[in-house]
């Protein structure tokens, strides 16, 4: 059975329970997995874990919710014209023939400033990014220099940068990670500045 995009649960507690409950959760948490009505949810792979704790005037309702990514659809699965079809990009031809379908040029970008933004919050935490998210990113970056029109000219310096960052991640090394974004944020400022 599929696990849900979003399990979320909720429970009302007597205000001296929370904090046993938040014990709990954070033990369950501590093991990889939380106990969710439909059963256990496995924490590996998701995207936002969001706790919250309302005063229901006698008691507090606390709500846990987890969100994963959608999964992409796969492309060999569409009709043309489908649904699959309508994210690709009319105006730019694929980088090479028979390289498949490819998400519209501003779907892609959004997507791009999403993780990038998620990459930077786990480094500025003192964290390495979740490992998914930097290789979406990775491999977003890669597919984003096949477009052209959109800043061709710094392409080389922004791919020599992702490449110095995945080596970084692949080695799991935390500062030469951090310069690695550093130098991407540099990169994407400079394209932007001259293409945005």
């Amino acid at each position: 059975m599929a696990l849900p995009v979003k399990p979320k649960l909720e429970i009302t507690l007597a205000r001296d329970e929370l904090a046993d409950y938040l014990r709990r959760l954070a033990a369950q948490a501590q093991s990889g997995v939380l106990d969710f009505p439909g059963g256990a949810v496995p924490l590996a792979g998701m995207k936002t874990l969001k706790i919250s704790v309302k005063d229901a005037g006698e008691a507090l309702t606390v709500k846990v919710r987890l969100k994963y990514p959608k999964p992409e659809p796969t492309p060999s699965l569409a009709a043309p014209g489908g649904a699959a079809d309508s994210r690709t990009d009319r105006d730019t031809p694929p980088a090479a023939p028979g390289a498949g379908l490819r998400p519209r040029y501003k779907s892609l970008k959004k997507r791009m400033k999403r993780d990038f933004k998620d990459i930077g919050a786990s480094l500025a935490a003192g964290f390495p990014p979740n490992p998914a998210t930097a290789a979406n990113f990775a491999a977003d970056s890669r597919l984003m220099t096949t477009y052209r029109g959109k800043g061709d000219a710094q392409y080389p310096a922004y791919l020599a940068a992702v490449d110095a960052f995945a080596a970084a991640l692949a080695a799991g090394d935390l500062e030469a990670m951090t310069q690695g974004y550093r130098e991407l944020a540099l990169c994407k400022k400079k394209c932007h500045a001259d293409h945005a």
